[in-house]
């Protein structure tokens, strides 16, 4: 027998198996058609339960009853094994496409984050190296500029004495003025550099503003007003009085560039109570410099602080100054902070640790005079490797009256105190080519114990771990010096009795 093109043979037919996979509704509608012609014999759909559940259905209603079981053992089989594996399958899959999701979300994110902070770490690198090219471009060239200035400084002093011309001195105090804030910028720049210590003494916060303001005031234009509101009485702070100055004219200099239509610019104190700055201190004295130039937008503003960021134009400001003033604060145990807005000027206020008490007698002899001498009856042997700062530095000390003995190196300082064995004092550049400063020092106290040594620098030895540290015998001066701060640091050292 032939139908939809499968023959059969009654004879040897025992059940019908009829697949589900057939497209269009095959598998029912055979069925349909061959229960009349079979109708003794089972006939079985077998697959997904969509296709056993029609036949079950039509062959209910139009075939034999007794198909029923072995359609619904199908239809059950159908369901519970395919239809089961699939239902779970399309569970599995969703939930692994789920999953999958949040991995890729979970790796794009962590990538993100890989990558910001790469680009944090290059930054810091790119920052450190930096740093460190400032650190040793700084050291290398502070002995030689230092030099230079002190040369500098010493010609002029020598020019202004010789001269009775009022208008010429005022020329030369400028000159001079210039060198000293030279040398100045150096030391800030070592103190950035992590090259120069700081000098922590109690120093009074409201004398160092006056004299600093004073100081600014020769190179203020006359349509910048300069105001000062001073706590009342001394305001004792633990600083050094050099960086704290040198911030103070910083800021200034800043604050005269922010207004070159001309403004004000307000210098204050007060005393305040704070935490969460410096170490220990939670009293501080806050130096206050406002200016109503044209004020920064906040993108400039939060990096003001920052290295190798400036905020002025090209040729005009202190180049890398507020990020030093930062540092030196904080190196002192204090803070700086900020605050400005466009067309409204900027605040900048320095936090420095109160000084709770300062003995009198410590007051006392910070400002005692140099005691007297009679500079014509002292021997001194002055080693200077620099022909400039030998040749002016010999001839101050001349006019004052000291006898001088200059030398070029150690050797020939050593041949000088054999041959003047009378000479009190031994003036000494510590960075000597050769047998440096403290050496030399070390090998004439061999046969003079009792000699005294004033160590001329550029780098502020008297803070750190030196070999010979300050003392009754020993001394430091740092450069570029006035005339004044060496003789009276050499008039000190000389009236000190031998330790």
């Amino acid at each position: 027998m032939s139908d939809g093109g499968i023959a059969v043979e009654r004879a040897t037919i025992g059940r019908v198996l009829l697949g589900a996979d057939w497209p269009r509704w095959m598998p029912a509608r055979l069925a349909v058609r061959l229960r009349p012609r079979l109708p003794a014999i089972p006939i079985l759909i077998a697959g997904l339960a969509l296709w056993a559940s029609v036949a079950v259905a039509l062959l209910f209603v139009r075939g034999n009853p007794r198909d029923v079981l072995p359609l619904l053992v199908m239809f059950l089989a159908g369901l519970s094994i395919p239809g089961l594996a699939l239902a779970i399958g399309g569970r599995v899959r969703k939930r692994t496409e789920r999953e999958l999701r949040r991995a890729n979300a979970e790796m794009d994110r962590r990538v993100q984050q890989r990558t910001q902070a790469l680009d944090e770490a290059r930054q810091a690198l790119l920052q450190s190296q930096r740093m460190e090219a400032l650190a040793q471009l700084t050291g290398g060239i502070a002995h030689d500029f230092n030099n230079i200035l002190t040369a500098i400084t010493s010609s002029l002093e020598v020019a202004r004495e010789a001269t009775a011309d009022a208008r010429q001195r005022e020329r030369l105090d400028r000159a001079l003025e210039a060198a000293r804030l030279g040398g100045l910028s150096v030391q800030q720049m070592l103190v950035f550099a992590r090259k120069e210590p700081l000098h922590l003494q109690p120093i009074d916060i409201n004398a160092l503003v006056e004299t600093t303001v004073a100081m600014f005031q020769r190179s203020c234009p006359e349509n910048i007003a300069l105001t000062l509101q001073l706590a009342g009485g001394p305001q004792w702070a633990i600083a050094d009085a050099t960086q704290v100055q040198t911030a103070i004219l910083n800021l200034a200099v800043n604050a005269r560039d922010a207004m070159p239509n001309g403004g004000r610019i307000t210098f204050s104190t007060r005393r305040e109570q704070r935490r969460n700055v410096g170490a220990d201190a939670t009293s501080f004295v806050c130096i206050v410099v406002a200016d109503t130039g044209a004020g920064m937008s906040a993108e400039v503003q939060a990096r003001a602080f920052e290295a190798f960021f400036s905020a002025g134009k090209t040729g005009k400001g202190t180049g890398p100054g507020l990020t030093m003033v930062n540092t030196a604060i904080q190196q002192m145990g204090g803070d700086a902070t900020l605050v400005s807005q466009p067309g409204k000027g900027t605040v900048v206020r320095l936090w420095l640790p109160a000084a709770d008490a300062v003995s009198p007698g410590a007051i006392a002899d910070v400002e005692a005079p140099p005691p007297a001498l009679r500079a014509a009856d002292v021997q001194l042997i002055y080693v200077e490797d620099d022909p400039l700062v030998n040749a002016t530095t010999a001839e101050l000390l001349e006019r004052e009256g000291f006898a001088v003995h200059a030398a070029a190196d150690a050797a020939h300082a050593l041949r000088l105190m054999d041959t003047h064995p009378d000479a009190r004092a031994l003036l000494i550049d510590v960075g000597l080519p050769g047998m440096n400063g403290f050496e030399l020092a070390t090998v004439a106290r061999r046969s003079r114990p009792d000699l005294k040594v004033l160590f001329l620098s550029g780098h502020d030895c008297c803070n750190v771990k030196a070999p010979q540290p300050e003392d009754a015998d020993t001394r430091y001066v740092v450069k570029p010096y006035r005339q004044q701060d060496l003789f009276t640091a050499l008039r000190r050292l000389l009236a000190e009795p031998p330790k």
